[in-house]
């Protein structure tokens, strides 16, 4: 009888839709049950995060309490993992709880970003379109190149030029967090003032199941990687002091991981 309870509690577990296996994981780390979710990651997982890193990661979801809201599940197919994202919203912030699963029906990756939400976005006061253009570049040539955006000054030039530094977590260009566009707001506003300014989408965004397999690479030192091969775009267009933002302004733009980089940038000759 207990054999076949078993069986029978197998058979439901692995018949649940990746959909159904999102929101329990949802609902136990709510409910502060982080073990119970470290035991579903996939062995490449266990080998990139530790069970006391993650329970300290989630400490700050837990931290939160209760959601005021939780949406339904999103999914996609990614690198033949099947991503599913859940809009939580809590009254001080919306986030997205995102769990990629293998076809083993293991986590190959869990992390947090913030919500995708139908955008109300308005330029900032202090931005001026006709004053700048921005237009797509490709940070790299290599597997890990990264979609970025410069803007532009209208003008002859040559202009000085900023590299917008992204603190943690998987965040895109623009640096968005809910309803706001940090990033996009600066360069549009430093731009209308004559300053040219690149941002990208971090790696961790653009690559997040490759940066799960390679535990190397959930290291800050990918940030000062990628700041080599972003200059790149730069000095072909003839721009002058591709500085990172932070040396030129330390704490007006970011009180997070790319705070901590400024010395590092400033002794990397391919950085400057």
């Amino acid at each position: 009888m207990r054999i076949l309870a078993f069986l029978l509690m197998t058979c439901c577990a692995f018949g649940q839709s990746s959909e159904d296996r999102t929101k329990q994981v949802l609902d136990q780390l709510l409910a502060n049950k982080i073990g119970a979710v470290y035991a579903k990651f996939s062995p490449q997982m266990k080998s990139a995060v530790s069970p006391e890193t993650y329970t300290v990661q989630m400490a700050q979801i837990v931290a939160l309490g209760a959601p005021q809201k939780i949406d339904a599940p999103r999914t996609q197919t990614v690198g033949g993992l099947t991503v599913v994202a859940i809009g939580v919203h809590w009254v001080p912030v919306s986030l997205d709880c995102k769990v990629a699963w293998n076809k083993a029906e293991e986590i190959d990756g869990q992390f947090w970003s913030p919500a995708a939400a139908a955008s109300n976005y308005q330029s900032a006061p202090y931005a001026h379109p006709d004053a700048f253009t921005s237009f797509d570049v490709t940070v790299g040539d290599d597997a890990w190149k990264l979609p970025g955006t410069l803007t532009m000054p209208k003008g002859d030039g040559p202009f000085p030029a900023l590299v917008l530094v992204h603190g943690s977590g998987p965040n895109d260009r623009d640096e968005s967090v809910g309803g706001a566009k940090v990033f996009r707001d600066l360069a549009e506003g430093l731009a209308s003032r004559g300053v040219a300014v690149l941002r990208y989408e971090k790696r961790t965004r653009q690559y997040p199941q490759q940066c799960v397999a390679d535990a190397r690479l959930n290291k800050p030192r990918h940030l000062l990687l990628e700041l080599k091969r972003v200059t790149s775009p730069l000095r072909l267009r003839h721009l002058r002091y591709p500085f990172a933002l932070e040396q030129l302004a330390k704490g007006y733009v970011w009180q997070g991981q790319g705070q901590s980089f400024p010395t590092q940038i400033a002794s990397e000759p391919a950085c400057l």
